[in-house]
């Protein structure tokens, strides 16, 4: 055994102008992530909670890649808690980090823990609102929006019941629905859409 180490030892010290190294960084899981979150939650269940709200410029753009991990930016996001940021679910990601919408709520538990595979609404991704007052009315047909999206990952493959809904509120208040994307029979789940 010692002479093993020896020899190991004095590989490394010969070929030292030849050696590399380098930095992994391996991503937390959701529950550990966010475990600082849920004692904050249970000690200030009481205290009251403010909004400010900010109204976003165009363009608007968010690939969370500078958001840490845990939840959406709150000064581009509006009671997006439920929705883990993270940089681990997604697979070839288009940037270093991911929006999860996992069907937990954000203190990582099921929405109804007695029916953990009922079928509702459950995490959702509510932009600021965006003032599109500044955009020329002649100029309004070319604004668009765009996403990825993956329907698996790294993470627990879609009910063919779970969708994907893209809805827009409007002036007078109310959502509008623009598109539901559901499932395909055979997805591939390592490629965004």
């Amino acid at each position: 055994m010692h002479i093993v180490r020896g020899c190991a030892f004095l590989l490394l010290f010969l070929f030292h102008h030849q050696l590399y190294s380098q930095l992994s960084v391996y991503p937390l899981s959701k529950r550990a992530a966010t475990s600082h979150v849920k004692n904050s939650i249970h000690k200030n269940a009481a205290a009251r909670i403010q909004s400010d709200t900010v109204m976003l410029k165009l363009p608007f753009w968010d690939d969370f890649s500078t958001t840490p991990v845990g939840s959406p930016d709150s000064t581009r996001w509006i009671n997006s808690r439920s929705v883990w940021v993270n940089n681990g679910m997604g697979v070839n990601a288009p940037s270093i980090n991911v929006a999860t919408f996992d069907g937990l709520d954000s203190t990582n538990l099921a929405y109804n823990p007695n029916q953990t595979l009922v079928n509702a609404l459950t995490d959702k991704l509510i932009s600021q609102p965006i003032d599109m007052s500044l955009v020329p009315a002649n100029h309004l047909d070319s604004v668009y929006f765009s996403f990825f999206y993956q329907w698996q990952g790294n993470g627990e493959a879609p009910d063919k019941n779970d969708y994907l809904a893209l809805d827009f509120r409007g002036s007078d208040k109310t959502w509008h629905n623009i598109t539901t994307i559901y499932p395909k029979a055979s997805h591939d789940p390592t490629v965004f859409l």
